[in-house]
């Protein structure tokens, strides 16, 4: 149990969750654009290219409504493994380097070791018409948050669920830190609102929403796998940089034709 009093696990937190979810987009669109003055569209930041979806749909708009309820049991889950496995150290006594920096950064490679292969699985023709192919419909992704979640609901909870299993593999052969955990949680929402905002982040050699962008954009959708850092598509040769983006001519059949072909 979350808390000890059922109206904070099964009311408050649920409204408090569903508050933090609403609040994130104009934070992050703020913070990035208005406070730190990165770029978001135009020639100089994340150009478009391909089929803008600029009207959501009924089945968008119930995918986005699933998305924001699941992660609610998933965020009860992630915070009570924190609060209450002994393989969490919780006590500011314990905090150290090493159990909250190194420990965060460690889970984004841990997660996007799986999520990189569960994706390019997720792209198989065998599975990409019943689940992933709903979030391709989405080929200019802007609405941050919004379209970052508007995905199959078999998707969103396995890509969810990597954070919780990225911290127990980890606490396995190190200590982990719960503030290390929320660190890897945070940082992790920023991220993935970032890479469907088309504000022009990037850290140098690590990620990038320019990278996903590409994902998104660069028919037929087979490179730039990860969530977060890059490394993983850089080993599996996936990766594919701003400039050999810039470089491309376009596909054998025209760009807006190339979106209809995978709707």
């Amino acid at each position: 149990m979350l808390f000890e009093d059922p109206t904070y696990s099964y009311v408050v937190f649920p409204v408090v969750m569903g508050l933090a979810t609403e609040a994130l987009n104009p934070i992050i669109f703020f913070l990035f654009t208005s406070v730190l003055g990165y770029k978001t569209v135009g020639a100089e930041a994340i150009p478009k290219r391909g089929k803008y979806l600029e009207k959501l749909e009924t089945i968008d708009y119930l995918y986005i409504t699933c998305s924001r309820l699941l992660v609610i049991p998933f965020a009860y889950h992630f915070l009570s493994f924190g609060l209450y496995s002994p393989a969490i150290s919780r006590s500011w006594d314990e905090l150290t380097f090493l159990n909250t920096i190194v420990a965060t950064g460690l889970l984004f490679l841990i997660y996007d070791a799986v999520y990189q292969p569960f994706h390019r699985i997720l792209h198989l023709p065998a599975f990409y018409p019943y689940v992933h192919k709903h979030h391709h419909r989405q080929m200019v992704p802007t609405r941050g948050n919004v379209d970052a979640v508007n995905v199959h609901p078999f998707e969103f909870v396995t890509g969810e669920y990597m954070h919780l299993f990225s911290v127990y593999v980890l606490s396995k052969v190190m200590d982990v830190h719960i503030v290390g955990m929320l660190s890897f949680l945070i940082i992790g929402a920023i991220c993935t609102t970032l890479n469907h905002s088309r504000i022009d982040f990037t850290f140098p050699g690590i990620i990038g929403s320019i990278y996903h962008d590409m994902h998104h954009s660069v028919y037929p959708f087979q490179n730039n796998y990860s969530q977060y850092t890059i490394l993983w598509d850089r080993v599996y040769g996936t990766f594919m940089n701003r400039k050999e983006r810039d470089g491309l001519k376009p596909p054998g059949v025209p760009r807006t034709d190339a979106a209809k072909s995978v709707n």
